[in-house]
């Protein structure tokens, strides 16, 4: 597997940043049917296109039950259950892990935002049984990828995480995102496609509204903003922060 090392270590100014989105930024339609190739962490290692959410699909899915009433816990049949749910909306499920961690049974070991997620439970709003829980299905995700089950898959990010600055991404409305791939070979940054995710977490809340009925203690759209301000504290508290965003014309940086 082809090692991205990234440039120096020292943060990203503003115009390698403008640099960065000028040669690697991308204007593109989501999808019509969101699936797991489509959704991928904001890990710094990655190369291929895609929006860019904390954790994947397995991180929307960890967002989307913290948003879930502790009563309706048991309706909803506990995180595995509810994440079977979802594995019926997006047609499948997905993760990563990374080359130190390939043979780890974890699907998710080598992911920098579920581990921080899992290892500390309580300040995610998660509780320490679920986190078990999301352990316990990161395994079984694994091993269905492994078994060549349609639909699962297991990203694997190779080299050493080595980012230079956090882009926000703020996509345009009329359905589509901008594409930031966070590792170019030369540099890496963390890039969350803000706008794009918010929209997935609502169109994601209608569809549960309608199969478990009404389970929110808070919109997931909130709960996802306090998440990744979590994730960055813990991964990235010495970088420079990027919005990324469109005019209408151009993508533009700020």
């Amino acid at each position: 597997m082809a090692r991205h090392e990234g440039g120096p270590r020292d943060p990203m100014n503003f115009e390698e940043a403008e640099e960065y989105v000028r040669r690697n930024g991308e204007v593109l339609p989501i999808p019509k049917l969101l699936g797991p190739d489509h959704i991928h962490c904001i890990d710094s290692r990655r190369t291929k296109k895609g929006i860019g959410y904390p954790g994947g699909m397995l991180g929307l899915t960890t967002t989307l039950f913290s948003g879930v009433h502790a009563d309706a816990h048991e309706h909803v049949g506990g995180f595995k259950g509810f994440a079977q749910f979802l594995e019926g909306l997006f047609g499948g499920m997905s993760a990563h892990t990374d080359d130190e961690h390939e043979h780890d049974p974890s699907g998710c070991r080598g992911c920098g935002h579920m581990q921080s997620l899992m290892n500390n439970h309580g300040a995610y709003g998660f509780g320490s049984e679920h986190a078990e829980e999301v352990h316990s299905y990161s395994k079984g995700l694994k091993t269905r990828w492994r078994e060549g089950t349609p639909g699962f898959s297991i990203f694997q990010y190779g080299g050493k995480a080595n980012p230079r600055a956090v882009m926000h991404v703020d996509d345009p409305r009329d359905g589509h995102y901008i594409s930031l791939p966070p590792n170019d070979g030369t540099n890496q940054v963390f890039v969350h496609n803000r706008g794009a995710n918010h929209s997935i977490l609502g169109d994601a809340v209608h569809f549960i509204l309608g199969g478990l009925g009404d389970v929110f203690k808070s919109h997931p759209r909130d709960i996802y903003d306090d998440h990744i301000a979590l994730t960055i504290d813990k991964l990235a508290s010495d970088l420079p922060h990027f919005t990324v965003g469109h005019d209408g014309n151009k993508i533009t940086v700020n």
